[in-house]
Order: C-alpha cells, then sequence, then structure tokens
C-alpha cells in the first residue's frame, strides 16, 4: 500500500512540475566560466593553429517543445567556443581564432581545424526524480596549409544531472551542461594530444 502511495506521489509531482511549467518559453542557464582549467595538461604542440569556430557552432541554441505548450531553450554556442579556444590554448603554443567559416590556412598557421556541431541532445527525466542527460557530437577536422586532412574525429560528451522539480530544474540543467562541456573537452584535448598524426605532422614541421 505504502508503495503504491510512493509512485503515486512521485507522479502528482512529475504532472504538478510540467503543468506548472507549461505554456511558457523556459531559458536554460549554461556555466559562463572556463571548464578546462581542472585538465591534466601535458606539452603542447610547437606550432601555430588557425581555430576555425564557425558562427552556427558559436551562436548554436538548443530549442524543444514539449508538446503542453511550452518551449524549452539553451544557448549552448557561446559556451562551446569559449572552451573551445581554452582548450586548443593549452594543446598548442599558438591559436589563431576566427568565425569565418574557412579552414584556408595562411602563412601565420601552420594547420587549421574546424568544429561542426552533428548532434545535441537534451533528454529529461520521466520524473523529478530520474536523471536528465544531455549529448553532443561534434566532428573535428585539422588539415595542413594545401588542404590535405592530417586529423578528423568525432567527439561525444555526455552530462547527466537530476531532471529537478519546479524551483531547481533550471540550476540542474546548468549543471548538467558544466558536465557535458566539461567531458567534450577533455576527450577532444585526449584525442589531439595522444593522435599520431598530429604527432608527425608537428615533427615534420620543425625539420
Amino acid at each position: 500500500m505504502n508503495k503504491r502511495i510512493g509512485r503515486k506521489m512521485v507522479y502528482l509531482l512529475s504532472l504538478m512540475f510540467f503543468l506548472l511549467v507549461s505554456g511558457c518559453t523556459h531559458m536554460m542557464p549554461v556555466p559562463e566560466k572556463d571548464l578546462t582549467c581542472d585538465f591534466i595538461e601535458r606539452q603542447p604542440y610547437d606550432a601555430t593553429l588557425k581555430l576555425v569556430l564557425p558562427t552556427a557552432y558559436c551562436d548554436y541554441v538548443w530549442i524543444k517543445d514539449n508538446g503542453l505548450g511550452d518551449t524549452f531553450k539553451m544557448p549552448l554556442g557561446k559556451n562551446l567556443c569559449f572552451n573551445a579556444e581554452s582548450m586548443f590554448k593549452k594543446a598548442f603554443t599558438k591559436v589563431i581564432t576566427t568565425h569565418d567559416n574557412s579552414t584556408i590556412v595562411t602563412n601565420d598557421a601552420d594547420m587549421a581545424v574546424e568544429a561542426k556541431l552533428i548532434s545535441f541532445d537534451f533528454a529529461f527525466g520521466m520524473t523529478v526524480f530520474h536523471e536528465a542527460k544531455q549529448v553532443i557530437n561534434v566532428e573535428w577536422t585539422m588539415t595542413d596549409p594545401g588542404g590535405n586532412i592530417i586529423w578528423v574525429d568525432t567527439i561525444q560528451g555526455v552530462g547527466t544531472a537530476s531532471t529537478g522539480g519546479i524551483i531547481s530544474y533550471k540550476n540542474d540543467a546548468k549543471k548538467n551542461a558544466y558536465k557535458l562541456t566539461t567531458d567534450l573537452y577533455k576527450k577532444t584535448y585526449e584525442a589531439i594530444i595522444e593522435s599520431r598524426e598530429i604527432q608527425n605532422y608537428v615533427l615534420q614541421l620543425r625539420k
């Protein structure tokens, strides 16, 4: 009997949450700070990198209609771009950032890398007591001055946190975005530093 009452209370609370937030546009906050400061840094590549962060990547806003008349928005792009620049500055001795959507390597750079957002998904838990999950996939393509591909990889970042209730759901979404961005760029950093293709290319530059 107690278990049955408990389950009813869970679903009642969840229903109250969705009914109270429905019919509105909800802007979900994202962390506005350097999330790469806790990385275990290794020796950066002695090379100048042109970092291409397209406008579509930096201005990305996740938008979802839950079917009950309310819309959720998360302006994730600004945070993605800020932390991308911070991360690449840990991996290369010099980074030149541009948003011109061109991977053409100029005389002041040894190579270029471009970000492309493949997908982002934010799934709320079934109830306020279940976890919400954010998943992002970003493709990175690195090229030499001739436009030849040095390295390409798609990195997935994952963040999980409580779905939250009426008061806490925005703060919980922010915690989730923190974990997502940190996971994405930690994996990206490790993939770049450990890449044989990039290592060999930089060695050839110094010969």
